[in-house]
């Protein structure tokens, strides 16, 4: 019982000491892809919000949890229609020294026919480079893909993140 309590002692104040060190993070992003969706050509654009938790993992490395979601409607293209698809991810960000990877899990939703009758989930991974500017102030850029059995795209990214 003793051992048991030391355990949870220990363990407790690890994670205490680790979220010392962690960052929460906050900022607006700006994506847009391009690709096929439904077999049909299809580009998007949207704003979105992007709040992230990063702990260092060693020196120059680090890794986050980060989702992102619409600010606002998306702008896109389907063939010859005007359509909204919002993409919200939630996902895992390894960085050194700038450089960065990321893999997320997508929800697009469901307000556009082809998404209502197929799966509406997807793949996201991501490469990219984050310049601190100061200790408060991050830009980044990023190259994204999208992949599902009904959606393929790709384009980029750009974000301001804010720590506090």
């Amino acid at each position: 019982m003793n051992t048991m309590h030391s355990r949870a002692l220990l363990t407790s104040l690890l994670l205490f000491a680790g979220a010392a060190h962690a960052e929460p993070y906050m900022g607006a992003e700006y994506q847009h892809l391009s690709g096929t969706r439904s077999q049909q050509t299809y580009n998007t654009s949207q704003m979105n919000v992007v709040v992230g938790y990063e702990w260092p993992l060693a020196a120059d490395f680090k890794h986050a949890v980060e989702y992102t979601g619409p600010i606002s409607s998306s702008t896109g293209q389907l063939g010859t229609q005007n359509v909204e698809t919002t993409l919200m991810t939630l996902g895992y960000k390894l960085t050194y020294a700038g450089f960065y990877g990321k893999v997320a899990y997508v929800k697009l939703d469901r307000d556009d026919a082809d998404l209502e009758q197929t799966k509406d989930r997807a793949v996201m991974s991501s490469i990219g480079y984050e310049h601190a500017l100061d200790d408060t102030t991050t830009l980044r850029i990023s190259r994204d893909k999208l992949r599902s059995s009904v959606i393929s795209v790709s384009g980029f990214s750009v974000a301001a993140l804010f720590a506090f």
